[in-house]
């Protein structure tokens, strides 16, 4: 319980953390809206999380595959109503041009899906790098070992490529 509590307390201060460095910057740069406007999406997605959990299901006995597609069906159901409540919330707020603010937003989501799906091909044991590792086992401790450290060096290179990508049109887009 105690390793558990602690993942959700990481994973809780990391939320807060970024919520708090939007808030930080957006008040920088469009005055109070900006500090508004993170804890308003973090809101409208704690909302639209909770409507996607009914989009998860599965039969009963299923396997690694099928839970795996029933836990992407919730996110896409809930990313997709977030991105529709994010269309609402910025015009209400009186942005002068929201469209590079909701783009921005909304590439936002995506690589943040797509970090996700990079984690789960990473660490599944669905996937080829971990079954790899499994296989490696066949010769030995150490092979074990050495394909476990170049398989975890390899799943850094996803998230990096694609929140500098992020950082380079989020930039071009909204400034």
């Amino acid at each position: 319980v105690g390793d558990i509590a602690g993942m959700g307390a990481d994973l809780f201060e990391s939320y807060v953390g970024s919520i708090i460095a939007a808030s930080s910057l957006g008040l920088d740069i469009y005055g109070l809206n900006g500090v508004a406007l993170p804890l308003y999406i973090s809101s409208a997605g704690i909302l639209c999380s909770i409507f996607g959990t009914y989009f998860v299901h599965t039969k009963e006995g299923a396997n690694q595959e099928e839970l795996l597609k029933a836990l992407r069906s919730g996110t896409a159901a809930s990313s997709l109503l977030l991105v529709i409540c994010v269309g609402f919330i910025l015009p209400t707020m009186g942005f002068d041009a929201p469209m590079p603010i909701y783009c921005v937003i909304v590439l936002g989501l995506v690589a943040g899906i797509m970090v996700g799906s990079a984690t789960e091909y990473c660490t599944s044991d669905a996937y080829g790098p971990v079954q790899s590792i499994a296989k490696s086992a066949e010769t030995g401790p150490a092979t074990v070992l050495i394909r476990g450290l170049a398989v975890g060096m390899f799943s850094t290179i996803p998230p990096i490529v694609i929140v500098t990508l992020l950082i380079v049109v989020s930039l071009n887009l909204a400034g």
